[in-house]
């Protein structure tokens, strides 16, 4: 049955009548998500929400007011030091939309529809805007220090001074401290996205009653969380003091043993036993591979009822088959499976209200390849079944969040509960192999052996990439797949508990080899000329001459030819080589330009026979000397004492003596043109 309640909150209404600049807000939190990777630039989309007191809004040209359509500044710092800066996009669609937990029939009646209304409002405001980054650094931070918009109205992000567990008060100016808010991002690893936080930022609770909050938090990389109670922070360097017996990591009112917070899934466990408006800020950090990849914050304040009779529903977990159960000091439920369990994970959640409520449930972050189903939904006896097969699942901690909202009145009870899952490394360590496959072949072979001695068998699955089992086999010793095409192949390993680790192993294709070689050629007679083919790795050459490297020297003519030769069959190569008696044994051009174009810049002389000796000399039209060498494979390059030489003719002289001393010594002179 819905219970009908009347509460008084004089001590909250009382705050809420304070009408201070600036003084309008009730949480926020800042995130990121990636927007766009183009090489070493990555753009981020940055994600500002607001939480506003609608108690704050008493008119234009007060702070509240100042939310819908805003700027808000956020800065993008490169270490400690900024590197840009950029006012926020208000984001409408998502903006001005008033969360507050109550139930249909008060929907009108809160301080959101009507300042004097009893029951307290809040709004949800959302700011987006792009940020790129130029280069991977381990500690981008995006940074929201308060300035919320730079329009004709100025105004800065103040805390709600209903806040009574902490200083609110700023001494420098006697108005509300300023809210600031980080989001830490590490891209050196790669591209990342922060935490998202599904649950709704709107922590009403009340007295005497036992109540769970959890944020919900989800991160779409898989990333490994860890979750602390942070200060509350007015800079980088400076966190809001808390007044005894209130401190950041006990933000709460309760008795001894009342509060528990759990730092692997973020839930927190408390009964309040004070009326109090509690500022309460969650640190979400996350890592990859043992490193910080990134960190979030959400700030809120709780606040805590009086003459509340509205309880949370009761979420008794039943029927748990194929797991450990555990629990921790606040009796949340603590779950563990060996890595690779075969059998299936299953839990039933009864949920009933202990005020004869409907309730409803709804889940978020499920782990890949799980269900969770729910019968009766939205009545007074909801079933939640929770499946999930681990097979597929790395070790690590998932966690799931469960919501169960009731329908009561004026105010409706939300509960997330965080359940966690952990998988367990499997004690022993495996590792994979591969030889490659030719490309149209079935010679590949595929492995997987134990890291350290196994004495008790495992067995061995081998699976194909459409999930096809292609062998099954026990050892102690490993085993390997034979006669397999290129492809990619997954292996089940277990021992006799079902207990293993799951390996991936890719088998590369192989094709024949390329070979190459020159065309046809002729040269004049004693001229050597080197035949060479592309190099290839785990390739090997055989020639008609007899030499097995890839590129061989000949000075005969002939036919010439090479093999090239690998695990998948080999390629054949072949040229023909001619010799021929040469009048001349010197190419000399006539002209080169050495304007820098990459094209013609260099005085090359082409030798056609072989010589013993070579002196080549180039004087400019008054005698001078300006070039010379005793090595054909040296060029000029234009240059006269260091300097562009002048356009126009030059006169040149060569000498050589070749190697057939039955030939004459060879000399030759003529004018070359230098063109820039």
């Amino acid at each position: 049955m819905k219970v009908i309640f009347r509460f008084f909150v004089s001590l909250l209404l009382l705050a809420l009548s304070l009408k201070v600049s600036a003084n309008h807000l009730l949480g926020g939190e800042l995130r990121y998500s990636l927007a766009s990777v183009s090489g070493q630039i990555q753009t981020y989309k940055v994600t500002l929400v607001l939480i506003g007191d609608c108690s704050s809004n008493t008119g234009n040209n007060v702070a509240f007011s100042a939310l819908p359509g805003a700027n808000p500044l956020v800065k993008l710092f490169k270490g400690t030091t900024q590197t840009d800066q950029l006012r926020l996009s208000y984001n409408a669609a998502e903006s001005n939309i008033e969360i507050t937990p109550v139930c249909p029939d008060e929907a009108g009646n809160t301080a959101c529809s009507n300042i004097n209304n009893p029951l307290p409002g809040i709004k949800k405001f959302v700011y987006n805007g792009n940020f790129t980054l130029d280069s991977p650094f381990d500690n981008w931070r995006f940074v929201f220090d308060g300035s919320i918009t730079d329009g004709t109205f100025q105004t800065s992000a103040g805390r709600s001074f209903i806040i009574q567990n902490a200083v609110i008060v700023d001494p420098t100016t006697s108005g509300a401290s300023i809210m600031y808010l980080e989001a830490m991002l590490n891209n050196v690893p790669g591209p990342n996205n922060s935490t998202i936080f599904t649950s709704l930022p709107t922590p009403f609770f009340c007295l005497d009653k036992a109540s769970t909050y959890s944020l919900g938090a989800a991160d779409a990389d898989n990333d490994q969380l860890q979750f602390s109670l942070i200060p509350a922070k007015t800079s980088a360097f400076t966190d809001i003091d808390y007044i005894a017996p209130f401190t950041a990591i006990r933000p709460l009112p309760t008795a001894p043993g009342a509060f528990n917070f759990n730092g692997t899934n973020g839930q927190m466990n408390f009964t309040p036993n004070e009326v109090k408006n509690c500022l309460v800020t969650n640190l979400v950090e996350e890592y990859r591979n043992g490193i910080k990849v990134g960190s979030t914050m959400r700030e809120m304040t709780f606040i805590i009822l009086n003459n509340c009779n509205n309880d949370a529903p009761l979420t008794p977990v039943s029927g748990i088959t194929n797991a450990d159960v555990a629990f921790d000091s606040a009796n949340n439920l603590l779950l563990s499976v060996c890595e690779g369990q075969t059998a299936d994970i299953a839990f039933d959640i009864k949920a009933t209200d202990p005020n004869g409520d409907n309730t409803t449930i709804t889940y978020s972050n499920l782990p890949a390849g799980a269900t969770l189903s729910v019968s009766d939904n939205g009545t007074q006896t909801p079933v939640a079944h929770f499946v999930w097969n681990v097979i597929d699942a790395a070790p690590g901690n998932y966690i799931f969040y469960v919501t169960y909202t009731d329908d009561g009145c004026p105010l409706v009870t939300t509960k997330t509960v965080a359940y966690t899952i952990t998988i367990i490394p499997h004690i022993n360590k495996f590792a994979g192999g591969a030889d490659s496959a030719c490309s149209d072949g079935k010679n590949g072979l595929a492995w997987a052996i134990p890291q350290s001695n196994v004495v008790l068998d495992y067995n061995y699955r081998w699976v194909d990439s459409n999930g096809n089992t292609l062998r099954s086999v026990n050892s102690t010793d490993g085993d390997t797949l034979g006669n397999i095409p290129a492809g990619t192949y997954k292996v089940y390993i277990r021992n006799a508990e079902g207990c293993g680790t799951n390996l991936i192993v890719h088998v590369g294709a192989v094709p024949l080899p390329e070979v190459t070689l020159r065309g046809d050629t002729t040269l004049c007679l004693g001229m050597p000329i080197t035949l060479e083919t592309t190099q290839q790795s785990d390739v090997r050459y055989l020639w008609n001459t007899g030499d097995t490297s890839c590129c061989i020297k000949v000075s005969q003519p002939g036919r010439y030819s090479v093999q090239a030769i690998n695990k998948c069959g080999a390629k054949e190569a072949s040229v023909q080589i001619n010799y021929i008696k040469c009048n001349y044994c010197f190419f000399v051009p006539n002209a080169f330009s050495p304007n820098g174009d990459g094209r013609n810049d260099q005085f090359n002389i082409k030798q056609t026979c072989p010589a013993d000796k070579y002196k080549l000399q180039i004087f400019n039209r008054w005698g001078e000397l300006v070039f010379t060498t005793l090595s054909v494979s040296n060029s000029w390059d234009g240059t006269y004492n260091g300097r562009p030489a002048e356009s126009g003719t030059y006169f040149y002289m060569l000498q050589a003596w070749p190697e057939d001393r039955s030939q004459e010594e060879i000399r030759m002179k003529g004018d070359l043109t230098l063109i820039r």
